[in-house]
Parts: C-alpha cells; structure tokens; sequence
C-alpha cells in the first residue's frame, strides 16, 4: 500500500480523523481495539498489507497473502443514535456500492459477507469495545469525551488474489476482483470506500437514518428470498430468509411454517 498516494487520495474527506497505513501487523481490528481504548475519535482507520493473525467470524482464520487484499479497520462510535447492528452494515454497504461501480453484480451476505455470484468477495468482523473502567477521568473538559461502545469494523476485499492457491475448502467458495476481470489499485479502491462510507454514515445518523440505512442493505442483499442453512452453535434450521429487521437480524421461515429469528449465525445459500 503507497501511504502516500492514499493520503492524497483521502485528502478533504471530512470523515477519516486518523489514518495509519502498516506493511505488517498481527490484525487490524487488533490495533483499531488499541486505540478505541486510547481515545481515538471515530473514523480512525487503519490499513495493512499483511496479517499475521487475521481473524473472521467465530475464530476463524482470515487468509490473506501479501499485498492481495485490501485489509482495513475503521472505528466507529455510533451512540444512541444508531445500534451497532445497523451501524456495521454502513461499511457493508458503502464498499458492495463501490464493487457494483466497477462492474461487478455484488451483493451483501447476511451478515457480513460481500458476494458475486455466491462466491465471497469480501467478509467483515466486528469487535465491539467496551468502555474501559474509570476511563475519562482527568478527561480535559476541552475535549469531547469518546462515544461509548465503540466498534472496530474489519473488512477484507480480495483484489489481486489468485483464489486457486487458497485452501481446497476456501478457493471453492472464493472470489477476487482479479478473478472477475476487475483491475484496480488498493490505494484508490480504499479511498473511494471510504468516500462512500462517510456519506452513508452520515445519513444514517441524520433522525430516521437508521431506517433508510437498512432499506440500503435491504435493497443490495443477496440473501432475502433464498432458501438458506442457518448454522449457530446450538441448531440448524433450513429455510426462506424472509427479512432482515431494523437491529439487523435475520428472519427466516422454516419447511413447517415456523418463524425465526437470528442476531449471530452462518448462512448458507441454498440452491
């Protein structure tokens, strides 16, 4: 990644309060928690070109070689204005808008997966960061104190990936913009991103804005309307996803006519 090239990029986006650009790090969400902690305003970003320890959903692995993926973290601090649900589907959102200008049918996965074509193009990790114990005292009364919680907000894009050289189990259900025909450079990828971010963001913590924000995700869903497996650690229950609710959980409906409901689970698309 060309830290300089990106700052240039970012420049005048009113959004972005921090930026740090690393050749390698354990995890971005992991540096984004250190500073949630520190204090760090909301739209911290931080990006690396490599993990070491990047992690998915339910302690997965996130598998990543150097330089193929745009890996970046971004620290939001919503507030009672937006849950944290729907507050993580602004990213979503923002980067499938993005995809879908460069020419590529993407949809977003419940609940944080980015596809094409039911191949995943890119996936998120959200970490919620509780308000540490006794912070802000001696907080200066000229600053703002930091919104509580605070959400670091992960997301990998495959670019340049070569999908056949992942894992047999991964590469099956791997794609890359590489892999679509799509060429683009990481630097202006990520800074249009996060242009999108920002203006999406903002309209959701306008009064009302947690609804449009939903009916957003809504509208670019690849998952309402299918027959899904949903997998959790306690059941399995296959269906019709009917919905996604407006705290941004799942609705389905299974082969007995049976409602439920889902705020955490991995989704299987059915054909």
């Amino acid at each position: 990644m060309d830290e300089a090239r990106l700052r240039k990029l970012i420049a005048g986006n009113y959004f972005i309060t921090h930026l740090e650009v690393h050749e390698r790090l354990d995890s971005t969400n992991s540096r984004a928690l250190e500073l949630a902690v520190e204090g760090a305003a909301e739209g911290a970003v931080v990006v690396a070109d490599y993990q070491s320890a990047g992690r998915g959903r339910r302690g997965r692995s996130w598998i990543a070689p150097a330089g193929s993926s745009l890996l970046f973290t971004v620290l939001l601090r919503p507030g009672p204005e937006l849950s944290a649900g729907p507050a993580t589907f602004a990213v979503g959102v923002a980067a499938c808008e993005v995809v879908r200008n460069l020419g590529c049918a993407a949809g977003l996965k419940w609940p944080n997966d980015l596809v094409v074509e039911d191949r995943k193009l890119a996936g998120m990790l959200t970490e919620v960061v509780p308000r540490p114990p006794g912070f802000g005292r001696g907080w200066r009364a000229d600053q703002p104190a930091p919104v509580w919680p605070a959400l670091a907000v992960g997301f990998g894009l495959n670019v340049d990936m070569d999908v056949a050289e992942l894992p047999e189990e991964v590469a099956e259900q791997a794609t890359s913009l590489g892999a679509l025909d799509v060429r683009v450079e990481r630097e202006a990828l990520l800074a249009d991103i996060l242009a999108e971010l920002g203006e999406v963001y903002r309209a959701a913590m306008l009064p009302g804005g947690g609804h449009a924000l939903m009916d957003s995700y809504r509208a670019r869903s690849a998952t309402i309307g299918r027959r899904v497996r949903v997998e959790t650690n306690e059941r399995v229950v296959e269906g019709l996803a009917e919905a996604v609710d407006e705290e941004g959980a799942l609705v389905m409906r299974d082969g007995e006519g049976k409602s439920h409901r889902f705020i955490s689970a991995d989704v299987v698309h059915l054909r």
